[in-house]
């Protein structure tokens, strides 16, 4: 069974789907699960995380790229991105957060066997860091 929502005008935010049926025998089956919707050209992350983030799954072969996306909940919070391959960073960019941002990372031959990607940052007095495994 498919669900579509193409005709439901759902803004950008954290919301709880919950299907309902029943089985083959009568039995009522329910299934939660928490979705975060968000517009990747809006001006605002979808909810009220200080740095919101959204990483892509892989697995990602080489001349594939990925798009991760940042936001910050209050605006112009600056963060540090790096990127690390063979433990050595290959890439370090201090930005400014001030809408929804992608950033977008070429896989190469010399990435397989993982890359990590950190995204460290200050607010409210003290430090963050938020590291992922592509």
């Amino acid at each position: 069974t498919v669900l579509q929502l193409d005709r439901v005008k759902l803004q950008p935010g954290a919301y709880r789907l919950t299907l309902e049926t029943k089985d083959k025998f009568g039995t009522a089956v329910s299934k939660r699960q928490h979705i975060v919707l968000y517009d990747p050209d809006g001006a605002t992350p979808p909810t009220n995380e200080l740095v919101w983030t959204h990483w892509p799954q892989g697995p990602f072969e080489p001349g594939q790229a990925a798009r991760i996306q940042l936001a910050a909940h209050h605006k112009d919070q600056v963060v540090l991105f790096e990127v690390e391959r063979d433990q050595q960073i290959i890439r370090s960019d201090w930005m400014s957060l001030r809408k929804v941002r992608q950033i977008a990372h070429s896989f190469e031959e010399a990435d397989r066997g993982n890359v990590h990607f950190y995204l460290s940052y200050a607010a409210l007095n003290r430090s963050f860091l938020e590291a992922n495994t592509m």
